[in-house]
């Protein structure tokens, strides 16, 4: 009988202590909505700081006295956070029995994220605000992370590592200090999964740094920065490494003052799209390194670095690299896209398309650069260039596994430079159906050799025979979509079967260029003002004449054309003839009489072609904005009056816009002249019409051209094309600065010279 009641007992106690293992287990777990509220007491379903729900959640314990809910969860968890500042260092492992159906969010009650914030002072170790140290499931959402206090080292906001998987946080604003090390940062992994998404992001020296500390080992896979706003990094907005499968989409990117908005190395099939880059003052927009099956689309690029050249998407040593559909303009010279080292394969090339990129200002400018690629398709793009100097299109690659194919691209140089330049021509594979216009002497280069038109390119190079060579009438500078009908389904069908707008090509005669564009019936324009052009010669009366272009897809047999001199309207001319679809006609409309000293505007248009309303009437107009009187004579360059020009720079200037009536000579006045001049080629200039620059005095001891040597372009004179050029009675020179070796004076590799003289 005893036995019996023993075992009893004992079983009694064992089902006891299970049944209370059990629902103890149960019960120890959050589930539901809670608050965080540092004004209501604490209790059961508030807690006084975020310090004490992650307590709860990690280990079952509370700092603010409040009764225990955990540790873990058991189903989605969520926290409102009343609004409010708080002074804390939240860190979040990973918390029993979250997943993707048991989330844990922390979120501002009100739904503000300015009336939550979340931060910590800067202080002498290594602290953040939020850290997630292998948490998973954990989303932050409409609450400010934020450093305050002084600049230094540890002043990082936000860090995600060690194995920290499927965390976001959105609508969030995370600030820190300014040039201060990094908003969101992360150092050891693999990390998966985690979302970065439509905050607001603020100084720093970096706003990511995704960096290991050492080794190469995989940091992330398939983590996301989408939609964020990204203003004044100091360094980088993002500095991404070993990344697997990471997007970089919809980013607002601006003012960042340091190295590159976006730099990426040794990721694989990373995807940087639909992002804006915007008012920066950094050297590149995009740079990437070392990385593998890189796609780079769908970009806005714009005002990079307003004070020195830049770079809108370089990729270097990249395997397997698709550009495309992205919009570049730079405005102080530089590359809109460089290729560097880029390898592929035959069976998987790489890929420059559908992009719209423009480069102009003070400095040399290439729209597409390529050195040393391996299978590359470069396919549909629109090319603006409009330095100092520079091509449309420059490939020096020489491998050898003659790759590289450049179909269906529109390059247009209205510098003076090369449309398409081969620097090496072994890497060519195949090279047809382009744009290619320049407004300089010579269309393109072919190692080395350079050719006037496109008839003797086609003849020399065994190239381009289905080309054109028109002015492609982009409609801005910046705006690059074509509306020359002969770029009008004068393309190949190739592998590439959209624009740029995501438009289908036509499946047998596309459009060249990145815009798949459609032709109205009824559409003409003045395409040119030939007489006068930038200057005038005589004085009195002059005949004015004018090109219209037949834009339509209908013959074009009528046209009036209207016509003004400094706002006066004239009398219209009526034009009739047969010309057809992007057939051009020469048409004198008029005579004016011009006057000696006088600057002048011309402006011509057309209307009603053959008797209808024009359907396009945004190419309807061209115009000439100051002509003057062309030069011929002496003048005089000095910084005393009555001297005609202070400075060298300004009768350089004048007489490139002027261009030469006669031969015209520029004496110098004794001094020094602290310059750095690109002298391009003059209008009119010729055997009898040449220029002399020369010592007033005949003294070159006492005529100084110089610049120093720190400048950080290395010249003293570039001949950007000149000719009939002489230089006479002249010391040029560079102040020397030491540490800098800028000492170039005359630089001749830019631009066709003859004729010159020293």
């Amino acid at each position: 009988m005893g036995r019996a009641v023993r075992y009893t007992a004992c079983l009694l106690f064992i089902f006891l202590c299970s049944a209370h293992t059990s629902f103890g287990i149960n019960a120890g777990k959050l589930k539901g909505i809670y608050t965080i509220n540092a004004g209501s007491s604490a209790s059961s379903t508030n807690y006084q700081s975020f310090g004490a729900a992650v307590g709860d959640l990690l280990k079952g314990n509370r700092s603010d006295g409040g009764a225990a809910n955990g540790p873990g969860v058991d189903s989605v968890v969520i926290f409102n956070v009343a609004d409010g500042s708080y002074n804390e260092q939240v860190t979040l492992y990973d918390v029993q029995g979250a997943s993707a159906a048991n989330t844990i969010t922390f979120q501002s009650a009100s739904a503000d994220s300015m009336k939550v914030t979340l931060y910590c002072p800067t202080q002498s170790n290594i602290v953040y605000p939020l850290s997630l140290v292998g948490a998973k499931y954990v989303h932050f959402n409409q609450i400010t992370l934020q450093r305050t206090g002084s600049a230094s080292n540890n002043a990082r906001v936000v860090r995600i590592d060690s194995g920290a998987s499927y965390n976001t946080i959105t609508n969030c604003r995370i600030i820190g200090l300014p040039a201060a090390n990094t908003l969101v940062f992360t150092d050891a992994g693999p990390d998966t999964g985690n979302t970065i998404r439509n905050n607001f992001m603020k100084y720093g020296n970096y706003a990511f740094d995704w960096t290991p500390t050492t080794g190469t080992a995989v940091l992330g896979v398939k983590n996301n920065i989408l939609d964020n706003t990204i203003d004044s990094s100091a360094a980088y907005a993002m500095f991404l490494d070993y990344q697997n499968g990471a997007t970089i989409s919809g980013n607002t990117i601006t003012d960042i003052q340091g190295y590159d908005c976006i730099y990426t190395f040794g990721c694989n099939n990373l995807t940087i799209s639909a992002n804006t880059l915007t008012n920066e003052q950094c050297g590149d927009g995009i740079y990437t390194y070392g990385n593998n099956n890189l796609t780079i689309t769908g970009n806005v690029i714009s005002n990079l670095a307003t004070s020195a050249v830049a770079t809108g998407i370089t990729t270097y040593s990249d395997t397997v690299v698709n550009i495309s559909k992205n919009i570049i303009n730079i405005s102080y010279g530089g590359y809109p896209i460089i290729l560097e080292f880029t390898g592929a394969t035959s069976s998987n090339n790489s890929l420059i398309s559908n992009n719209m990129v423009s480069a102009s200002g003070p400095s040399v400018c290439e729209g597409i650069y390529v050195y040393d690629a391996t299978y590359l398709n470069i396919l549909y793009n629109s090319v603006l260039v409009a330095g100092t100097s520079g091509d449309a299109f420059y490939i020096q690659s020489n491998i050898g596994l003659s790759s590289i194919s450049v179909e269906n691209n529109i390059g247009y140089n209205s510098s003076g430079g090369f449309a398409v330049n081969w620097f090496y021509t072994t890497d060519y594979k195949t090279e047809d159906y382009n744009d290619w216009f320049t407004t300089g002497a010579n269309v393109g280069s072919w190692g080395g050799t350079s050719y006037a038109t496109l008839a003797n390119w086609k003849y020399y190079t065994a190239t381009d025979s289905h080309s054109v060579s028109v002015n492609p009438q982009f409609v801005s500078s910046s705006n690059l979509n074509a509306s020359n009908p002969l770029c009008y389904g004068a393309g190949t069908p190739v592998s590439v079967k959209d624009d740029i707008h995501g438009t289908t090509r036509n499946a047998t005669h596309p459009c060249i260029g990145a815009d798949e564009f459609s032709i109205p019936r009824h559409d003409a324009g003045v395409s040119a003002i030939d007489s006068p052009s930038t200057s005038y010669c005589h004085v009195g009366n002059a005949d004015i004449y004018v090109t219209i272009t037949n834009f339509g897809l209908d013959m074009l047999t009528s046209a009036q054309i209207g016509w003004s001199v400094n706002g006066v309207t004239q009398t219209s001319y009526y034009w009739t003839g047969s010309d057809t679809i992007g057939k051009s006609s020469v048409v004198k409309i008029g005579t004016y009489s011009f006057s000696a000293g006088y600057s002048y505007s011309v402006k011509a248009w057309t209307a009603n072609p053959d008797g209808i309303t024009d359907s396009d009437p945004i190419n309807d107009t061209s115009s000439i904005q100051n002509i003057k009187q062309g030069l011929s004579g002496a003048y005089t360059i000095g910084a005393t009056l009555p001297s005609d020009y202070t400075t060298i720079a300004a009768a350089i200037a004048d007489i490139t816009t002027r261009g030469l009536c006669g031969p015209v000579t520029f004496n110098i006045e004794d001094g020094s002249y602290t310059e750095q001049d690109s002298i391009p080629a003059i209008p009119g200039s010729s055997a009898i019409n040449t220029v002399t620059f020369q010592s007033k005095s005949g003294d070159s001891t006492k005529v100084n051209w110089n610049y120093p040597s720190n400048a950080p372009k290395d010249y003293l004179i570039i001949m950007n094309g000149a000719s009939f050029v002489t230089f006479k009675d002249i010391t040029f020179s560079r102040t020397y600065t030491a540490g800098d070796s800028n000492s170039n004076l005359i630089n001749f590799s830019y631009g066709e010279c003859h004729n010159l003289s020293f």
